[in-house]
């Protein structure tokens, strides 16, 4: 007597990506299984679907350059900003430039 799995109802199925090429990156299949599940939640809410690039394309905020100078800080400052990074749920480098923003304006006003 073989017991039977019951059916996760909310078990997503990536669609078949054999036929795809590598040159379609390493994201694809995710991509692929976001856009099933937005599509299926889409066809139960009633909603057009929205494929993961058009989501993401409307989420993003205007690019921001950042560069990587290699500045050796003092392990305490950076100990500290990592401290204030995970209590506001913030990354460490949006921590760090708050506070150099902070200080240009203050030496200029």
């Amino acid at each position: 007597m073989a017991k039977q799995k019951a059916e996760n109802p909310f078990a997503v199925v990536a669609p078949d990506t054999s036929g795809e090429s590598a040159a379609s990156g390493p994201n694809s299949t995710f991509n692929a299984a976001v856009d099933l599940v937005r599509s299926q939640v889409s066809a139960q809410e009633g909603q057009p679907q929205k494929s993961s690039t058009v989501v993401e394309k409307e989420q993003k905020e205007p690019q921001v350059v950042r560069v990587n100078r290699g500045y050796k800080l003092r392990e305490d400052l950076i100990k500290e900003c990592k401290r204030i990074a995970i209590d506001d749920e913030k990354h460490l480098y949006d921590v760090m430039e708050e506070a150099l923003v902070q200080y240009i304006e203050r030496r200029r006003g």
